[in-house]
C-alpha cells in the first residue's frame, strides 16, 4: 500500500470509529472495545500481538512493517509519524480537541510526504 493509500485508509478509518484508539488513560493499537489506533487500524490480524501495546512505535518489531510493505526509512517514518500524531492528540480527552489536533498533524504530515487530504467528508467533519 503506498503512502497516498495509508492516509486515505487511516483518516477515513478514524472518522468511522468516531476518535483514537484509547482506554485506561493511554492510547493503545487495539482497544478491549475494538476500537485501533492510526497504526492499529493497518496492523493485520496475523500479525498483532498483545506485547505490541507496551511498545512505542518506533520500537515495533520489523514483522509489524513488513506486513504493511514499508521497506524503507521513510515509508516507516511515515507510518510511525501517523501513530506519534494519534498519541499526541488522543492525550485530550475531549473529543473536539482530538480532531483539532489530529487536523493539524495530519495536514503537517501530508505536506512533508506531498499528499493529498481528499477522503469525502472525513477530515473536517
Amino acid at each position: 500500500m503506498d503512502k497516498q493509500a495509508i492516509l486515505d485508509r487511516v483518516i477515513a478509518f478514524l472518522h468511522a470509529q468516531g476518535g483514537p484508539g484509547r482506554q485506561h488513560n493511554g492510547c493503545f493499537y487495539r482497544t478491549d472495545d475494538r476500537r485501533r489506533s492510526a497504526l492499529g487500524c493497518l496492523i493485520p490480524d496475523e500479525v498483532y500481538s498483545d506485547d505490541l501495546e507496551d511498545r512505542d512505535p518506533a520500537d515495533l518489531p520489523r514483522r509489524v512493517f513488513d506486513a504493511l510493505d514499508a521497506e524503507s526509512e521513510d515509508e516507516i517514518a511515515f507510518l510511525i509519524a501517523l501513530e506519534t500524531a494519534h498519541d499526541e492528540a488522543a492525550k485530550k480527552l475531549d473529543g473536539a480537541e482530538f480532531w483539532s489536533l489530529w487536523v493539524k498533524a495530519v495536514e503537517r504530515i501530508a505536506r512533508q510526504h506531498s499528499l493529498s487530504l481528499e477522503v469525502p467528508g472525513t477530515l473536517r467533519s
